[in-house]
């Protein structure tokens, strides 16, 4: 530990946190929970291993990979199976190009140059400029629709460059190459928590201890009684919760929250698939998958359910929605087990109203010593491997680490 690190202080144990505290060799963490890895933890049932949803590595990021080796488990690598659901049938994702391989008359509803999306006025009119009329009522519109709960023309487009794949007239890629998650790792036996977990491993983490209230003039972080003092504060929770537990002036952006119901299902599942995107709005889930690994006949498999003010259904009647759609992609057997998760707090809303302002806030609370980190603390839709990224970026902030 070297004395910038002793006076450094970390919200959240999540792998962002977790990556300061390593990358720092010192530092304080106070999470929440009981245990480390934030979105990333595994929980056992029976014989099934669960996560909150799908949560695999693919590293884009030489760096960034060398940082996490030695942290990793075990891991198989996996081509990705996925799929989107139109009407009873599986087309292959992307769906931008299964779709027009096997409709080739549509293809010239593809707009032949697309926008960038950084100059689309939303995501609304970036999709439709980018896919066409067709799929954009077909996939883009009723899916992103059923995902975000708010509509579509309330959304920057900016993120859409990295996560969507363009169409096959512009990037000529082949569909099962396409995208940033084309092959992915996982562990292969205890489910992406082992990562985080033994990365916790030598880091100072108080367990059980939320902050509770953030003092920046005094630089102090109050929970269950106790002060704790910081020179550097860097957070990875919500941006919405800083900003609340710090009395910030700037309006708290909304997070959107995901249910994941995760079930352990014995018996046949006519097609194997990694995950299926479904833009059905009379089916609630937007997204179902399968855990990689486990038994011929034993299947860990999660189905993901986006909410914001109002609270999801009950387990029940999701359980009931579950076996239908098992029953349409031709699965037989039964369910062994299940397991409900929810994240209030899941992907961080790209809202219009925050276009242009973000940079300012992050300014000010920099003026007060407080660096946001992460997915949810600097708000933007980061997968697992971005995360020593975003470590590196507020240490080297905080002047912690020196280029």
């Amino acid at each position: 530990m070297n004395a910038a690190s002793d006076k450094l202080l970390i919200l959240g144990a999540g792998l962002t946190g977790l990556s300061v505290a390593q990358l720092a060799r010192g530092g304080t963490i106070l999470e929440r929970e009981a245990r480390p890895g934030g979105m990333a933890q595994s929980f056992q049932r029976d014989r099934y291993t669960f996560d909150f949803g799908g949560h695999y590595l693919h590293f884009q990021d030489s760096e960034a990979e060398r940082f996490f080796s030695p942290f990793l488990p075990v891991l198989e690598n996996h081509q990705r199976e996925s799929f989107v659901l139109i009407g009873e049938e599986l087309l292959a994702y992307p769906i931008q190009h299964s779709f027009f391989q096997r409709f080739p008359l549509q293809t010239p509803s593809l707009p032949p140059h697309p926008p960038e999306p950084e100059r689309s006025p939303n995501l609304a009119k970036h999709l439709q400029a980018t896919f066409g009329p067709f799929l954009w009522e077909l996939f883009f519109k009723p899916y992103n629709t059923k995902l975000w709960k708010c509509p579509l023309e309330t959304l920057q487009a900016g993120g859409a460059r990295r996560w969507i794949p363009p169409p096959p007239t512009v990037v000529p890629t082949p569909a099962e190459k396409a995208g940033y998650n084309a092959t992915f790792g996982y562990p292969k036996t205890g489910g992406i928590g082992k990562m985080a977990a033994n990365m916790a491993s030598g880091v100072r983490v108080l367990y059980g201890t939320p902050a509770e209230k953030i003092d920046r003039a005094k630089k102090l972080v109050i929970t269950k009684g106790r002060e704790f003092p910081y020179q550097k504060l860097i957070s990875t929770i919500p941006l919405n919760a800083l900003l609340s537990l710090s009395d910030h002036p700037f309006p708290a952006p909304s997070p959107l929250g995901v249910s994941i119901l995760n079930i352990g299902f014995r018996g046949t599942l006519q097609r194997p698939f990694s995950w299926i995107y479904i833009p059905h709005p009379s089916i609630p889930f937007f997204r179902v998958g399968r855990y990689p690994g486990g038994d011929e006949d034993r299947h860990g498999l999660y189905f993901e359910i986006s909410f914001r003010e109002e609270p999801p259904p009950a387990t029940e009647v999701l359980l009931r929605h579950a076996r239908s759609l098992l029953s349409l992609l031709g699965a037989q057997g039964e369910v062994e087990t299940i397991l409900r998760l929810n994240l209030p707090e899941a992907y961080p809303t790209p809202s219009l109203t925050l276009s242009g302002k973000l940079e300012g806030l992050f300014d000010s609370l920099k003026e007060d010593s407080i660096y946001p980190a992460g997915r949810m603390g600097s708000w933007q839709y980061l997968s697992m491997a971005d995360c020593y990224n975003e470590a590196k970026r507020s240490l080297l902030q905080a002047e912690i680490l020196k280029v």
